[in-house]
């Protein structure tokens, strides 16, 4: 064998050659999600601003209703626009007891 050789051509034969096609677990993506997503309607966190933003649909179109630094200060603002613009028995966060309203679950 000449030494340019050895350089030339891997160390065993290619067809040993097994690559790993390992994937990270899937608790590696939940996680993820988890740390970008909020557990109320209509919040969820911005990784630009690093704050949590708020949002509800009206006729089709999203209106932002705020940044907060707050969760809950979040999920009560869409609490009050769902109020103003759902209609006398919304989905909201923090239904008011004896109100009529209906809590909202995320899934």
């Amino acid at each position: 064998m000449h030494k340019d050789d050895a350089y030339s051509r891997p160390p065993f034969p290619a067809a040993e050659v097994v690559k790993s096609k390992a994937k990270r677990p899937s608790s590696h993506h939940k996680d993820a999600k988890k740390n970008q997503s909020s557990r109320f309607r209509g919040v969820s966190w911005s990784k630009s601003d690093c704050t949590w933003k708020c949002y509800i649909y009206v006729n089709g179109k999203q209106v932002s209703l705020g940044s907060f630094h707050d969760e809950e200060a979040a999920a009560f603002a869409y609490d009050e626009a769902a109020r103003r613009h759902r209609g006398p028995n919304p989905f909201v966060n923090f239904p008011v007891a004896g109100s009529g309203e209906l809590p909202a679950v995320k899934a």
